[in-house]
């Protein structure tokens, strides 16, 4: 049987399906982010006997693999790998940790800010690291978004108000300065001792520094006792068992000759292999009933994290390599040129089940020279042109951003004028929505914008 048949194929007849063990794990590997997979696939290793990373030994081609013939366990044990499109409640398998990042990311949804500073904001949350510290090089984002410092800095003081207090900090010193100022502390002398005598206060050079800042040794020790009360790795409490959930992209796309290239991350998951030395017990003579039953539940299980694995890349490329030909625009001009698109229409021209796309879309990142994104990001709704095409919302919302910052502030352009230029290039919008765009963007109205 074809390995894709599970994604690829609708029954005619959709079922109620029994929540089995080979069930719940097939959903949660299409789920996992690859470090997450990357993590399961070496406890998985712990566990089983049957897989192996060694690769001297011939590697298992799942397309031509008799799967019946190598998992011989009876129905009612072996468990058949199911089908991601069966009817199954997939929302209530799904649970797990809170990770920093994914609790940045909730605290934007309340947040009322242009297309384009929202993608910069989560562009900054990818870059926070698992300590809560941001690392990014502010040249490289000043050209890659094609932003004013000022609007990087602005981003980077949002982010910095998040929770956990000092969220977003590019150094100690700034991590305590930002929960000081938070919990409302704006004594100098706290200030020049964060930012001038860290490295003496470490190496316990206490009397210099209480000279230094004038200050008794008594009341030095009040200002210590202030700073042990700040949290000097704001990511601490999002610390897990599992480890940090840091981004790495499943994809990337390069760009030759003017064409467009999805290339697979080969490299950010181990390559599992079956052990033959078990698997050939299977066919000897003298092997004990419970030993040959406990190598074939083995093998049956270590099958099934393979063919789960390969469904899973496959449905990440089909899904991905429809939104390259989606958005085309995105990927030659940016996220001006994003067109509107939703998973209904990716799961009709892939043929999976739009809960497929959903699961394969969350957590699965690509990286091109915009940037890193989920597949998610790429899913908007949109407007209809006078051309016949499809413009997406949010690349109206960048448009309408590009004409206000160029008007003349004595004489700023009105919504109607606005909605005019946009039906000049073949955009079908009112002026209403044109008005809705502009105060969701927390852009004043004409009049308010205007300086005499």
């Amino acid at each position: 049987m074809d390995i894709r048949q599970g994604v690829n194929v609708v029954q005619s007849q959709k079922q109620k399906l029994k929540m089995t063990p080979e069930l719940r794990q097939a959903i949660q590997i299409l789920q996992y982010s690859t470090l997450e997979l990357g993590q399961f696939i070496r406890e998985q290793l712990l566990v089983n006997p049957l897989l192996t990373l060694n690769d001297a030994q011939p590697e298992l081609d799942m397309k031509e693999v008799d799967w019946e013939e190598l998992a011989e366990l009876p129905n009612d044990k072996r468990g058949s790998m199911p089908s991601f499109d069966e009817t199954v409640d997939y929302a209530s398998l799904i649970a797990g940790e809170v990770t920093l990042q994914e609790h940045l990311v909730k605290q934007t949804h309340f947040l009322e800010i242009e297309p384009q500073e929202h993608a910069l904001l989560i562009y900054l949350i990818r870059s926070v690291n698992e300590d809560g510290y941001l690392e990014i090089d502010d040249a490289q984002l000043l050209e890659m978004f094609r932003i004013s410092e000022e609007m990087l800095k602005s981003a980077i003081g949002l982010l910095q108000s998040f929770d956990p207090p000092g969220v977003g900090a590019r150094s100690l010193e700034e991590c305590l300065r930002i929960q000081a100022d938070q919990a409302g502390l704006q004594d100098e002398t706290f200030r020049r001792l964060v930012d001038e005598f860290l490295e003496d206060i470490g190496r316990n050079r206490v009397r210099q520094v209480a000279a230094k800042l004038s200050l008794s040794l008594e009341e030095l020790e009040g200002y210590l006792e202030k700073i042990r009360e700040f949290e000097p790795r704001p990511g601490r409490a999002f610390y897990s068992g599992k480890g940090t959930k840091y981004i790495r992209p499943d994809l990337f796309v390069s760009e030759l000759n003017g064409d467009f290239q999805l290339i697979g991350n080969e490299g950010g998951l181990p390559k599992l292999y079956i052990n033959e030395f078990y698997r050939s017990l299977l066919k000897k003579e003298g092997v004990a009933l419970e030993t040959s039953e406990y190598i074939r539940n083995n093998l049956n299980a270590a099958i099934g994290l393979i063919r789960s694995i390969e469904q899973r890349k496959d449905s990440i490329m089909t899904v991905a390599d429809t939104i390259l030909k989606h958005q085309g625009g995105f990927f030659k001009e940016g996220p001006i040129a994003m067109k509107p698109m939703t998973m209904k229409e990716i799961a009709k021209d892939t043929g999976l089940h739009e809960s497929t796309v959903s699961r394969v879309s969350n957590g699965k990142y690509l990286q091109c020279k915009w940037g890193i994104f989920e597949l998610k990001d790429f899913f908007s709704s949109g407007l209809n042109s006078q051309s016949g095409g499809d413009v997406s919302s949010i690349g109206i919302r960048v448009r309408i951003r590009e004409l206000v910052d160029a008007e003349d502030k004595k004489s700023p352009i009105s919504d109607q004028k606005i909605t005019d230029i946009l039906k000049g290039e073949n955009i079908q919008i009112s002026r209403r929505t044109v008005a809705k765009y502009r105060q969701e963007m927390k852009i004043p109205s004409t009049s308010e914008r205007k300086k005499f």
